[in-house]
């Protein structure tokens, strides 16, 4: 029987948690690999009524937990890396315990009672993604890993409050401003926004200091690590 613990008292089941380094290393691939893919052709299965920062985040989380069989394959043609390993613990949606339900939406330590509210969901805001999906790495560069995620406070836009991305890092050495990250600019007006990768460099020149990704930017919440993976 699988235990209903959360001993790190971090909103989820221990079950849930990611514990080997093959796992983890796994997910991240899938995660990244996934997420650079829709650069080249987005994935029907990433529905359009999603398509903004925290639901592209969303989209590449739940198909780098899911298994990667020669169907699934077919249908993405243009995925940057394929030779993955998938996660061996679990493939969603059978996720433990929460099932299809995976983003947390509010603060406290993981209970059984959670599963028949709406504390877990199918879906979470980019504040929600930040506040209790992830934990807070660091508004440095330092101790980044691919597949971690930045979070910007946006304020004056009211439909998306809080903007991320994705850090796509290099698998062959350390973290560097040189490296890479991508996220969904999200809609506007009649514009339904479009993905971008750039360098943290670039971003650091950006004319908007807003978006600086540096500890000294008071926008800049800064780099986050997801929970299965702490």
């Amino acid at each position: 029987m699988i235990s209903a613990n959360d001993l790190d008292a971090d909103g989820f089941p221990d079950a849930c948690e990611l514990v080997s380094e093959q796992d983890r290393r796994n997910f991240r691939r899938w995660f990244v690999s996934i997420a650079q893919s829709q650069i080249h052709k987005p994935d029907p299965a990433w529905r359009k009524d999603d398509r903004d920062c925290a639901g592209f985040i969303r989209f590449a989380y739940r198909e780098a937990l899911k298994r990667h069989d020669s169907e699934w394959l077919r249908n993405r043609p243009f995925l940057v890396d394929v030779a993955i390993p998938d996660v061996g613990k679990y493939n969603y949606p059978a996720m433990p315990f929460v099932q299809s339900r995976i983003f947390r939406t509010g603060q406290g330590r993981f209970s059984t009672v959670d599963l028949s509210d709406t504390t877990f969901m199918v879906t979470a805001t980019a504040s929600k993604l930040r506040s209790f999906n992830t934990e807070f790495v660091g508004k440095t560069i330092d101790h980044e890993q691919p597949g971690d995620l930045l979070f910007y406070y946006n304020p004056g836009d009211v439909n998306m409050p809080q903007h991320s991305m994705i850090y796509i890092g290099d698998w062959h050495r350390p973290p560097s401003m040189q490296d890479f990250v991508i996220y969904h600019t999200g809609p506007r007006d009649h514009d339904a926004g479009i993905l971008k990768r750039v360098r943290l460099l670039d971003l650091s020149n950006h004319p908007d200091e807003r978006w600086h990704p540096i500890a000294e930017n008071p926008y800049f919440l800064g780099f986050f690590r997801w929970k299965i993976l702490e």
